[in-house]
């Protein structure tokens, strides 16, 4: 693989050269922190590497053409010996515990229908009016959902209130696939503090749309994995 030190972040911002392409026969990194390259090499979110502050605002291009017979798959692979080799990053995983969430059955009725449809066909698409028709969705597809929505909640701005902040995992104890309509999101494309006629709120939490069909969020705390960075160099070695 061959490293080369990037832009600032602003500089890679305005040139447009922030990009991140893995192919099954190159790799092509563009202006990413050494952060980001820990989480594609580690499969972990940045808010659980703990390190050198200055990993987070050094930036380096990466550029491979990977093996003839080789796939997409074993790039983490590849990164973590990158890492290992030219910034000698020594580190390990610890479990910690952090503030998150149990999806578990609110006390109403469950509005949820066994599904027949294609499990390979699982999502919740749509979005209009905060409208989104889920199908063949297990509960614990619709925790990590919760879950990516929590990151647009940890963004601040004015429609953070709408979504968790912290992650989500399923304790429902319900098995299957299940279709649903889950309202969350703007409505309308109004903005933060207008209204509806007849008063109604501008969008909805995601906390309302799941009592809507019989679920509810509750505060737990929950063991996750750590990357912990022992040793690494701020200079990487020569190509």
């Amino acid at each position: 693989m061959k490293l080369s030190p990037s832009k600032s972040f602003m500089e890679a911002m305005q040139t447009g050269r922030i990009h991140v392409q893995i192919e099954d026969t190159r790799v092509d990194i563009g202006s990413t922190p050494i952060t980001g390259l820990i989480q594609l090499a580690y499969g972990i979110d940045g808010q659980r590497i703990k390190g050198p502050g200055w990993i987070s605002e050094a930036f380096f291009d990466v550029a491979a053409k990977l093996p003839e017979g080789s796939s997409k798959a074993q790039v983490p692979a590849m990164l973590k010996a990158m890492l290992a080799e030219r910034f000698k990053m020594i580190a390990h995983i610890e479990k910690r515990t952090m503030p998150g969430y149990e999806l578990v059955r609110d006390s109403g009725s469950l509005k949820l229908t066994p599904s027949t449809g294609d499990p390979t066909g699982s999502g919740c698409p749509g979005g209009r009016e905060a409208i989104h028709n889920c199908k063949a969705m297990s509960m614990a597809a619709l925790a990590s959902l919760l879950s990516e929505l929590s990151v647009l909640g940890s963004l601040g701005g004015p429609t953070a209130e709408i979504y968790p902040d912290g992650r989500v995992v399923d304790a429902t104890h319900l098995e299957g696939r299940y279709d649903f309509t889950f309202r969350y999101g703007v409505l309308g494309g109004r903005g933060r503090g207008a209204a509806a006629e007849g008063g109604e709120p501008d969008s909805v939490r995601v906390v309302d749309g799941l009592k809507e069909i019989g679920l509810k969020l509750i505060p737990a705390k929950l063991e996750r994995d750590f990357l912990i960075i022992d040793q690494i160099e701020r200079t990487p070695t020569e190509n």
